[in-house]
Formats: C-alpha cells, structure tokens, sequence
C-alpha cells in the first residue's frame, strides 16, 4: 500500500517502529508485518538520515555541548561561536536545507496489515505508531 508521507514522517514512523513496547505483543502476522514494514522504511529512511547529517568535517568543529542541541539552539549558539564565518554559514544554510527537505513529501510503499491482525491489547501509543498501515475491509 502506497502512502504519502514526508521525510520527517518517515524518520518518525521508522523509529517508532523499533519501539521495545511494539515486540511484545503477540500475534504472528503482526510481528511478520513490523517486520516488513521496518524493511521498506529503512530502504527509505537511511538516505533521509545521511542528507540531514552534517559532514563529518563541520560536526568535529562543533562542541559537545551543540552536537546535542535543536538546529534552532544550534544557530542561536553560532553568534557567540569561535567558528570561522564560513563554517557558521555553510552550518545555517545546511540547517535550512535539512527544515525543507523534511517537510518534502514522497509516495512510500508500506506493507499493509489487515486490521483483524493488530492484537486486541495494543496501546494508543502503539496503536498510532502502526496506524499508517493498518487496511481496513
């Protein structure tokens, strides 16, 4: 089943897929499609993650204090950085790369799950994490 979703999307339902709580429900064409559906995700999901990354080169010129922080903190922290202009610059504008091409949406193909197969005890929590991809008759 094909959806539209958007980068950030992707990024999200991929990791909430490999939630602890999603494992422990029982049921055998449940666990087959998180099993398949974390495999189409992460076909998509790995080159999301390399485009948002910084190189290798600008993260080791950040401290261990803005390694952890939000883009906006990030930025924010760049005024009073020792960095060279160019590296604050080339670090906003790819903070600024990232914010849009997380917002960009792509037709993704998830493997569905009929909705008689999401076990009877599931959470909210995980009941909207699988959402995307429960078929209803």
């Amino acid at each position: 089943m094909k959806k539209k979703l958007s980068n950030l999307e992707v990024l999200d339902l991929y990791t909430g897929l490999h939630s602890p709580s999603l494992g422990s429900y029982k049921g055998v064409k449940f666990a087959y499609a998180l099993d398949k559906s974390r495999t189409k995700l992460k076909a998509e999901y790995d080159p999301i993650l390399k485009a948002i990354t910084l190189s290798d080169d600008l993260l080791s010129k950040l401290t261990e204090d803005q390694k952890k922080m939000t883009n906006d903190q990030l930025i924010a922290s760049l005024r009073e950085s020792e960095l060279s202009s160019e590296d604050k610059v080339e670090i906003t504008e790819k903070i600024k790369e990232t914010k849009a091409f997380l917002k960009e949406e792509n037709e993704i193909e998830l493997y569905g799950i009929n909705f008689e197969d999401v076990p009877d005890d599931i959470t909210g929590n995980d009941y909207k994490i699988i959402s995307l991809f429960i078929m209803e008759k």
